[in-house]
């Protein structure tokens, strides 16, 4: 049960973080390949000015459009990543600390490396 406590758990954190962070990666990206006509003067537009011309012109799934690849990567690496570092703490060089299983689970604070 715990591991699937902890694939979940990592699924949904990647996925709160695709939902936070992909809207201001969408803005950024516009403001990058942002064109503008010869004959007006250049003036990159803003990340709020940015936001409102989305928003205004695609509602606010406009903001999200493309999501569905980042979420799916983001929720399988981490789901994958905490599912297997309850198995082998190993894997991000925690075996020098003593009960670090006790520790991920938060039974233990004290841990000591060498």
């Amino acid at each position: 049960m715990t591991h699937l406590i902890d694939l979940l758990s990592g699924m949904l954190g990647g996925c709160s973080c695709v939902i936070v962070g992909h809207p201001l990666d969408s803005a950024k990206v516009i403001i990058q390949t942002y064109t503008v006509k010869k004959d007006v003067t250049f003036r990159t537009p803003g990340l709020f000015e940015t936001f409102r011309n989305v928003i205004s012109k695609n509602g606010y799934r406009g903001l999200y459009a493309g999501v569905t690849p980042a979420l799916a990567a983001n929720m399988t690496e981490n789901g994958l990543l905490f599912f297997y570092l309850r198995q082998n703490p190993e894997f991000l060089g925690l075996a020098c600390v003593p009960r670090v299983r006790n520790i991920l689970r938060g039974e233990d604070s004290k841990y000591i490396c060498p």
